[in-house]
């Protein structure tokens, strides 16, 4: 199968990454993502987590993924937000959040749909096929390596 990658968007000058990768509802933290993230981050550049997620507390208040505050800035969670994927209000709320402009983003997700609402927004994105091919795409887009 050839492997497709969809870009959307235009030149930005400050690029800023959102990932997105959930499966079955169980968020899959792959380690090599999780070190670009913390790279990203050391070189300054804000990153955020959107998560279609479910309350797991009575309280409703709990989060629900595991501390990732080493990797991420901000942690989207749409059972906390009322509005999940592909729903255009919870990019403009990650946007809001993070203090962002659509186009200093860069989206990851492996969904065409959410890729696709994303871009109506003016963000790029990134539609992740597997980790390592998103990696390579991302390092280019970047100018510098994430390993």
């Amino acid at each position: 199968m050839e492997r497709e990658t969809y870009r959307y968007g235009s030149q930005i000058d400050k690029l800023k990454f959102f990932s997105a990768t959930e499966y079955d509802h169980e968020a899959v933290y792959e380690e090599a993502v999780l070190t670009a993230c913390r790279k990203l981050r050391e070189r300054g550049i804000k990153t955020i987590l959107l998560l279609d997620t479910y309350h797991v507390d009575e309280k409703r208040n709990g989060r629900r993924i595991p501390n990732m505050d080493k990797y991420f800035d901000h942690v989207v969670e749409s059972c906390k937000e009322g509005v999940k994927k592909p729903d255009l209000q919870f990019y403009q709320i990650a946007l809001d959040v993070a203090n962002l402009q659509p186009e200093e983003v860069i989206y990851v997700d492996d969904s065409k749909i959410n890729c696709e609402s994303a871009a109506v927004l003016g963000i790029r994105f990134i539609q992740v096929f597997n980790s390592m091919d998103m990696l390579e795409e991302l390092q280019e887009i970047l100018g510098f390596d994430l390993d």
